[in-house]
């Protein structure tokens, strides 16, 4: 763990705080773009939240990529879990940026999309509510046969904002 302090975090040190778990890759640009914001978020909440950006690659590699990123600000707020096997075990996904919210007292309030990691969500939580989100959904059931989103090939159609079809 680099940015926490210690190099390594037990649970018991996690009591009493809102943790949301990150789970990112220097090769996600929507990982990159969400950085600053999960920053901006761990100034703001301080000792009652921990945001922690996990990913597989090592603390050297992370440190590399950003520092190539000319528009990256510094991230002094963030921690890093880095080299991980466990937690992507534990909590497991094929698409990121993958958040994990976990409450004061150790239960998974949402398994969802970065777009919900907002101030409002978190302040919610850190007072005690429960999170009603959608699990998220990383695998999704489609034919290529079919057209995408038609008579519910890949998904409800109503969950998305913008549609093109080619035809030939």
């Amino acid at each position: 763990v680099y940015g926490y302090g210690p190099d390594s975090i037990r649970t018991a040190d996690l009591r009493g705080r809102v943790v949301v778990l990150d789970f990112f890759a220097t090769t996600c640009g929507s990982c990159l773009q969400l950085l600053p914001h999960l920053n901006s978020l761990q100034d703001y909440f301080g000792e009652k939240a921990l945001f922690l950006v996990v990913d597989r690659e090592s603390y050297t590699r992370i440190k590399t990529q950003l520092s190539r990123l000319k528009w990256m600000p510094p991230l002094p707020h963030l921690s890093f879990v880095t080299n991980d096997e466990m937690l992507s075990t534990l909590f497991p996904y094929n698409t990121i940026p993958h958040e994990i919210v976990i409450d004061a007292n150790g239960r998974i309030q949402a398994i969802t999309h970065a777009y919900r990691i907002t101030r409002p969500v978190i302040s919610s939580v850190i007072a005690g509510a429960t999170l009603h989100f959608p699990v998220k959904k990383d695998q999704i059931d489609y034919s290529i046969s079919e057209p995408l989103f038609y008579y519910g090939n890949g998904g409800d159609i109503s969950q998305v904002y913008l549609q093109s079809t080619f035809c030939h």
